[in-house]
């Protein structure tokens, strides 16, 4: 058995969602997610390959062609990527503490439950805090301790030795296109335009950013996070999935179709069918939490 902070939330919002995702293995295909999904993919996967020393641009036009991006979107995404260039925020492999680069997508389990395993992947570690990349139109939202404490906190049980963790949330532009003087925009221009309104005003895109630092984001400390209580949950849930599975028991929780957004597998609930054109079956237990904690 194994939970995930992502898994731990589908069960407690709606049981069906967990047994389409977790027990079905049915899973939204990367063409029918929404763009705000897409775009945080992109963002993240650039992060990256600048820690990792990788060329983006190739794996740019990959990304944009598996997910379908729209070439407005693609235009918003690569202004913001030209802009975050600009700006001079530079990669950090140590801190002033002495803290040790461990590396991207950093996998974890924690094995102190014998009934089940907790997993899952950091965006960046290393040997004494965590970052963690977020892309929102809101991301104001990753900056209350409430909102971020199941992700954050199970990130923490992961280990001990990690003191802090740093939110790295960049806010999604807004600027429109298409309509009034910028009826006849181009996607070059559209881009520049998103590039040169981020270097206007770093700070309001990349909140907590520091010229003297290169660096953005916003600290919070270990011991600002509930973790016995959040282990305790942990232990609390698997029980009930256990009782769930055994009694067949995957209610629908009809107050969480459409919140905060509208439910990706309400197509499925509604009509009974799994559409192969949204829709794509993969092996329960295996797929890797990748997108799952990307919110708009």
């Amino acid at each position: 058995m194994h939970l995930s902070h992502s898994s731990r939330i589908d069960f407690c919002k709606c049981r069906r969602l967990y047994y389409y995702r977790k027990t079905e293995g049915i899973t939204v295909r990367p063409t029918m997610l929404s763009p705000a999904i897409k775009m945080g993919i992109i963002w993240d996967r650039y992060i990256e390959s600048r820690y990792l020393g990788l060329p983006f641009k190739d794996k740019f036009w990959e990304l944009v062609d598996e997910y379908a991006i729209e070439d407005m979107e693609v235009a918003k995404m690569h202004g913001m990527i030209q802009a975050y260039r600009t700006i001079g925020i530079e990669p950090y492999y140590e801190t002033k503490d002495g803290g040790i680069f461990r590396g991207c997508q950093h996998k974890f389990s924690i094995d102190e439950n014998k009934d089940f395993t907790i997993i899952g992947f950091l965006d960046r570690a290393y040997s004494d805090h965590i970052v963690e990349v977020k892309m929102s139109s809101r991301p104001d939202f990753y900056f209350q301790v409430h909102n971020i404490t199941s992700q954050i906190g199970t990130y923490f049980l992961s280990n001990p030795d990690y003191k802090y963790v740093v939110i790295e949330a960049a806010r999604t532009p807004g600027l429109r296109t298409g309509a009034g003087k910028y009826s006849d925009e181009d996607s070059d221009s559209y881009s520049k335009r998103v590039a040169d309104d981020i270097i206007s005003k770093p700070s309001h895109y990349f909140p907590g950013y520091s010229s003297k630092t290169g660096r953005h984001g916003k600290c919070y400390w270990r011991n600002e996070f509930p973790l016995d209580e959040l282990m305790d949950d942990y232990i609390k849930i698997n029980k009930d999935i256990v009782r769930a599975k055994e009694e067949d028991a995957w209610w629908k929780n009809y107050m969480s179709c459409y919140s905060p957004f509208v439910c990706n597998y309400l197509p499925i609930c509604s009509t009974g069918v799994c559409s192969e054109s949204i829709y794509e079956v993969k092996e329960p237990n295996i797929i890797k939490e990748e997108i799952e904690e990307v919110t708009e």
